[in-house]
């Protein structure tokens, strides 16, 4: 009968998602540590667990000694979780505050965890607050109500497999009954590796409180700084970036002489007396970027980090006004198709969707007005959509302050038609402008339907000379012809292949001797006497010589595959499809392959747009002084992949 009440009393402690062991006994003598390694410190815990996911000490990992408090989801065995269903577990201390005043806390911890979804959070509430039973209370940057968070104010996660060592002041404003409280949880969605794990945590009452309050207000080479008294000290330490600077009795500082757009960590430590000093109160500050005074400026974005979670080039500004989570358009991205040269571009995304943004906002580095008249500049770029469906209208214009959407002041708006899916330049000259910002800005308000644009190439300058325009290749099997108007230039530069032309006084030149079948970069500036004018250019590729002995054969074996948005280049052969996605068909597929483990793959559907009305090969041109077009016969392999497709080709010349 015994043996049968055990087997119950565990098969309801399993069915029963919340459950706590005893309450802990009290903390009152301070500085207090737990290692985890003694059973009358560790008998101080209390866990309040959620299944399947609860606080366990043991000795699955530890940061020294051989136990931890650490999260399983099989009762301590393993430090890990189970993410598939949404949990929050406590693990706290009791702790009885004597007298108000500030105590430090430190704690070693580990947790990967996923994104924003699972993570620990360290808090101190009153031992009568109670736990939230939902995990959705606890978020990465906030806690429950009456709750204080003590773990910077975010959540800890993303840092699995190395031990980190937090340290901070709780300031408790009263004496009474406290928890300190570590709290994991996690949504139901993924399960990621290691979850929360603690070691070595001490308390320790300060005898000598931290300033707080500490707030900054950066320049570009000075950080102004101040603090409030934690306490009656009247002297304080303050460092730099580690280093030693001053020790003063004011309750505020300058630091200066400092470099702009650098990451400073400004830390102040109260002094109570000869060996009495406060734990430091931290400030990481980025001193601003200074405003440009040597112009022209460009930039490509090639030294910005890609992504959606990607900081904003450095000294650049973004602005998303979106109500939900979408707010990191536009952001750098390295996709082919959103780079006008080198290898990142800058990728914008609007869709009528109420939680994505009304208006979006690229601005550059400010101008410094001490040195150029606004009026005196020219803004270029390049930029271009995905698809002639698509008619972004990005606004340019100057803003007094780049954190404020209402200190915009439109200059120039591009028209519905004026944005095409082939990479083109504009300039704006800022010669009307009246105001007094000196921050350029590229706006895009939300479009009517869903649209996309990528812009590169930014150029800014006060000495603006007009381009050359309508610039053209013709290529030949050994030459290539530019040719171009002047657009108000009298003297050209012309670039081909790396190679420089200067003082180019016609409007076109050619260039002889080249290799059949290669691909040659061209541009063309004008030479400005006063000013600077961007290259126009582009990418041909000389002719193929013309086949002049038959018989002709190709398996494509000599190719790479390729896929329905991406082929090779099949060397002599041309390729057309008008798809605006799909654009890959025909390409090379290793099950298309008639002999050998090459053949080319042809695919058609109804669906229109995004997949082509029209698929063609072109093979190399033949000499027709030689081989008459009437005078030959093609042969080729072909078969459907199934019985019920009936394929029509039409061969043609």
């Amino acid at each position: 009968m015994k043996k049968k009440l055990s087997i119950l009393m565990l098969l309801v402690a399993l069915i029963v998602p919340w459950a706590s062991r005893a309450q802990g006994t009290a903390i009152s003598s301070f500085p207090w540590t737990c290692d985890f390694e003694d059973a009358t410190e560790n008998a101080a815990w209390t866990f309040t667990n959620a299944s399947p996911n609860g606080w366990y000490i043991g000795t699955a990992v530890h940061n020294s000694g051989t136990h931890a408090m650490y999260v399983s989801n099989n009762n301590g065995t393993s430090n890990a979780y189970d993410g598939t269903t949404a949990c929050v577990s406590y693990a706290y201390v009791t702790l009885d505050i004597a007298s108000a005043g500030q105590y430090a806390l430190q704690f070693d911890w580990k947790c990967g965890g996923e994104s924003t979804y699972d993570f620990l959070r360290v808090a101190v509430a009153s031992a009568t607050t109670a736990l939230p039973t939902t995990y959705s209370d606890w978020t990465a940057t906030a806690v429950p109500a009456n709750f204080m968070a003590v773990d910077g104010g975010s959540k800890l996660n993303l840092q699995g497999t190395t031990w980190q060592t937090y340290t901070t002041a709780v300031s408790i404003t009263a004496a009474g009954t406290y928890r300190l409280i570590f709290v994991w949880r996690n949504d139901g969605s993924v399960t990621n590796s290691d979850p929360a794990a603690i070691d070595n945590v001490t308390v320790t009452e300060l005898s000598c409180p931290q300033p707080t309050a500490l707030s900054a207000i950066p320049s570009a080479d000075q950080i102004d700084f101040s603090w409030t008294p934690g306490g009656s000290e009247s002297e304080w330490k303050v460092t730099v970036n580690e280093t030693f600077v001053d020790i003063t009795t004011d309750t505020f500082y300058s630091a200066i002489n400092l470099t702009p757009n650098t990451p400073y960590t400004i830390k102040v430590y109260g002094i109570c007396g000869a060996d009495d000093t406060s734990l430091a109160t931290v400030a990481n500050v980025r001193t601003s970027c200074a405003p440009l005074d040597s112009l022209p400026y460009s930039y490509g974005f090639e030294d910005a980090a890609t992504g959606t979670s990607a900081t904003f080039p450095a000294c650049w500004n973004r602005l998303n006004d979106a109500s939900g989570t979408y707010n990191y358009y536009p952001y750098v991205s390295n996709t082919a198709s959103y780079v006008h040269t080198g290898s990142n571009g800058l990728y914008w995304y609007h869709t009528t969707t109420t939680t994505y943004a009304d208006n979006e906002f690229a601005i550059l580095p400010p101008v410094d007005l001490d040195v150029y008249d606004m009026t005196d500049l020219t803004l270029a770029f390049w930029v271009k959509t995905t698809s002639a469906s698509y008619h972004p209208q990005p606004i340019i214009g100057v803003m007094t302050n780049p954190g404020d959407a209402t200190t915009f002041t439109p200059v120039r708006t591009l028209s519905a038609t004026d944005v095409t899916t082939t990479w083109q330049m504009f300039d704006v000259s800022f010669a009307n402008y009246t105001g007094a910002g000196n921050y350029i800005a590229i706006k895009w308000p939300r479009p009517s339907s869903t649209s996309y644009m990528a812009i590169d190439d930014i150029y800014l300058t006060d000495s603006w000379c007009n381009m050359p325009s309508d610039v053209t290749a013709v290529s030949t099997t050994d030459e290539v012809t530019l040719s171009w108007q002047p657009n108000g230039g009298s003297s050209f530069e012309v670039v081909f292949n790396g190679d420089t032309i200067s003082n180019v006084t016609d409007t076109f030149y050619v260039f002889q001797n080249l290799l059949p079948n290669t691909e040659y970069a061209y541009a063309v500036a004008n030479e400005c006497t006063e000013g600077n004018s961007q290259y126009v250019g582009g990418t041909i590729r000389t002719l193929c010589t013309l086949v002049d002995s038959l018989p002709y054969s190709y398996g494509f074996e000599d190719m790479s595959t390729g896929s329905s948005s991406a082929r090779p280049a099949i060397p002599c052969w041309h390729h057309l499809n008008n798809a605006s996605s799909y654009f890959g068909y025909p390409y090379i597929y290793a099950s298309a392959a008639h002999t050998g483990s090459r053949g080319l793959y042809w695919y058609l559907t109804t669906t229109t747009g995004t997949y082509g009305d029209y698929e063609v090969v072109v093979l190399p041109p033949v000499d027709p002084t030689i081989n008459p077009a009437n005078t030959l016969q093609l042969t080729f392999w072909a078969k459907p992949t199934s019985t019920s497709y009936s394929p029509v080709f039409q061969v043609g010349v």
